[in-house]
C-alpha cells in the first residue's frame, strides 16, 4: 500500500482501544495497526489474516432477539426447502409467509 494513503475513517473509541498489532476488517480488505499517532492509525495490508470485527455506532437500532430468531428460522428453511430445487423453496416462501407471486413482464 502506498505510504499516505487514506483508506478510511476508525471511530474514535475503537482507535483508542487499539494497539500496534491489532489486526480488524475495513471494508472487504484486513489492515494490522502499525502505529498509532495523534488522530491516526497507520496501517499495512494484514494479507487476509483474521481480523476482529471494530465497533461502530449505528444509525438504527439493533436487532433484538425475537427478529433475529424469524430472520434465522426464514434463512434455515429456505436453504433447506432450495437443496430441492428453487421452484420448492419459492413456493415454500409463497405458502408459509403469504406472499403473492410477482407479476411476469
Amino acid at each position: 500500500m502506498p505510504e499516505g494513503v487514506r483508506v478510511g475513517t476508525l471511530n474514535e473509541d475503537f482507535a483508542f482501544e487499539s494497539l500496534a498489532g491489532d489486526i480488524f476488517q475495513l471494508g472487504n480488505t484486513s489492515y494490522r495497526i502499525l502505529r498509532i499517532q495523534s488522530g491516526r492509525v497507520l496501517v499495512e495490508n494484514a494479507r487476509d489474516q483474521p481480523p476482529n470485527i471494530p465497533f461502530w455506532f449505528g444509525e438504527v437500532p439493533g436487532r433484538d432477539e425475537l427478529p433475529s430468531v424469524g430472520v434465522s428460522a426464514l434463512r434455515a428453511g429456505f436453504a433447506e426447502r432450495l437443496e430441492a430445487g428453487i421452484d420448492q423453496a419459492r413456493l415454500w416462501l409463497l405458502e408459509t409467509y403469504g406472499l403473492e407471486p410477482a407479476a411476469a413482464d
